[in-house]
């Protein structure tokens, strides 16, 4: 059986928070089953098989055998996480969490842990649980920007633009090349209202770095509409929605445009085509100081 210490290493080195050497030389000995071993026997094995199943993309195959594995070792730390990442992937949002759970019990120096149960919170709209587990994460972890990119999401859901773009920056700062983070940033920039330039700078370089992002162009249309360019922020709404034409916030934001030129009917009917998509959608904007 392995030692939890040597799981944990063993967990590490595969999400990269350890180098591979490093984990080689640290891990705990012994030989597990291989994909094709037909009889796996110990907690390892059992294990071993479930990783293969996993990447194979045959999740059901990989959840029983990560059961095996924890009733014949409970104390097996990656084989919760293995399954708390199946689970939630299934959209079983509670036994992720449930799963998650135990592995910060087993395992609470692993900081993908606190951030992915953070993630299965927010899935869940428990935005102040979910910033805790993120600050549990990075207090572990300082540089680890994922955590930073998701809790300045669940600020921003909170309402604290000016927490949500900070943690946004500092993801940016550990990691240039998150585009999604930029996008993200364009975005709160624009809901909060404030600086828009440097919102406009965020989209611009998230569509630069992926022009097949129809959320960066939804997210510099609401910016090109804070800054009361009509006929840009039209383009990349209609942008966006030849990319995928059931998005409901440009549809509202190109209903509201429509509605700006002079095309009242056109904008009720893209309204009214949005609030099917999410029936929430004009409470929404009009929080954002945005009405149809």
């Amino acid at each position: 059986m392995r030692s939890r210490t040597g799981v944990a290493i063993a967990v590490m080195a595969a999400l990269g928070l350890m180098p591979a050497a490093q984990a080689a030389g640290s891990a705990a000995p012994g030989t597990v089953a291989t994909a094709g071993d037909p009889a796996p026997k110990s907690a390892g094995d059992f294990y071993k098989r479930a990783k293969a199943y996993a990447k194979a993309g045959q999740g059901d195959l990989a959840t029983a055998d990560l059961d095996r594995a924890i009733a014949l070792d409970p104390a097996m730390g990656a084989a919760y996480y293995d399954r708390s990442a199946l689970h939630f992937r299934k959209g079983d949002v509670d036994r992720a969490i449930a799963d998650y759970t135990q592995t910060i019990k087993l395992l609470p120096d692993f900081p993908p842990a606190y951030r992915e149960r953070g993630s299965a919170l927010i899935a869940k709209r428990e935005f102040k649980r979910a910033v805790a587990d993120f600050d549990a994460a990075i207090k572990l972890k300082a540089d680890y920007a994922d955590a930073f990119d998701e809790r300045g999401y669940a600020y921003r859901m909170l309402k604290d633009f000016d927490r949500a773009i900070a943690d946004y920056s500092r993801a940016l700062e550990i990691n240039p090349k998150m585009t999604v983070t930029l996008m993200r940033r364009c975005w709160v920039r624009a809901v909060a209202n404030r600086e828009l330039d440097l919102a406009l700078a965020d989209c611009d370089a998230a569509l630069k770095a992926n022009a097949k992002d129809k959320e960066g162009y939804e997210s510099r249309c609401f910016v090109h509409l804070r800054k009361g360019d009509t006929a840009k922020a039209l383009k990349d709404c209609e942008t966006a929605l030849a990319m995928d034409g059931k998005m409901p916030k440009s549809l509202f934001l190109r209903g509201v445009l429509k509605q700006r030129g002079g095309d009242r009917k056109g904008g009720e009917t893209d309204i009214a085509a949005a609030k099917v998509l999410d029936p929430q959608i004009a409470v929404k904007f009009a929080d954002y100081g945005v009405s149809g």
